[in-house]
């Protein structure tokens, strides 16, 4: 199922381009302008691609400039506007909005449209929060490994073997039950609404948001939006003394 969205996902974003392209969805910018606009669309295309052929696959490490969050956040949010062009494009029938090239809408009823892509905005929001997690989780990680106490190797190849341990044995650590805990200057109530975006991280994570069984014995977790995650997720890094 995550493949259909992502295929929607595609074709949304899709349909915007064709729209600046060919209707004038950018008529009141210049070309330099139009051009921008289109290039982020090839961008998130391109991205979606990589999601697709990597989802199971973890994140790799990040280097942070600033808030390495506010990248997901900003593509997320551009996504989003695509999705929400299309669904108007649409609903107003707009000519040579949608042509063969967008397969997943291409000859459907309105509706039938504007259901796969309020399914696809609800599929983004998720994969969305996990891929603010899972960075998250590797900023906390990457922090601990670079912290003085183990950070510099030695002549010593004692102290340099149980370095080497501390760094191997912290990778192990349990994310919600021992790396979040360890900063302890960050307040117990946001620590607890982190705890949250994990459980929900891992129920996305583990297929429950996306096999929907009505025999599950899985309790869904609150919802979280990508919003409510950036925002709960950079307050703890501001709190730990990881961002200034």
């Amino acid at each position: 199922s995550s493949l259909l969205w992502l295929r929607g996902l595609l074709d949304g974003m899709g349909v915007w381009t064709c729209m600046g392209r060919e209707i004038g969805v950018f008529s009141n910018t210049n070309d330099k302008q139009t051009h921008g606009f289109t290039s982020r669309i090839i961008c998130l295309t391109e991205l979606c691609h990589w999601m697709k052929a990597s989802f199971a696959n973890s994140l790799q490490r990040v280097s942070m400039t600033n808030n390495p969050l506010d990248q997901v956040l900003a593509w997320y949010q551009t996504t989003l506007d695509s999705l929400r062009v299309t669904e108007r494009a649409i609903k107003q029938s707009i000519p040579r909005a949608v042509t063969t090239r967008h397969s997943s809408f291409h000859g459907n009823r309105i509706e039938v449209n504007i259901a796969k892509l309020e399914d696809s905005k609800a599929e983004l929001g998720r994969v969305v929060v996990l891929a603010l997690t899972a960075i998250f989780e590797r900023t906390l990680r990457d922090y601990v490994g670079g912290l003085s106490v183990v950070a510099n190797a030695t002549s010593d190849p004692i102290h340099d073997r149980v370095r080497s341990w501390i760094l191997e044995d912290s990778e192990r650590w349990n994310f919600r039950g021992r790396l979040v805990d360890l900063f302890v200057t960050v307040d117990e109530a946001l620590q607890s609404q982190v705890k949250q975006i994990i459980d929900y991280r891992n129920w996305v994570a583990h297929g429950h948001a996306f096999r929907r069984s009505p025999t599950s014995s899985v309790t869904p977790p609150p919802n979280i939006t990508p919003p409510q995650a950036h925002q709960r997720l950079t307050e703890f890094l501001t709190q730990a003394g990881i961002l200034t």
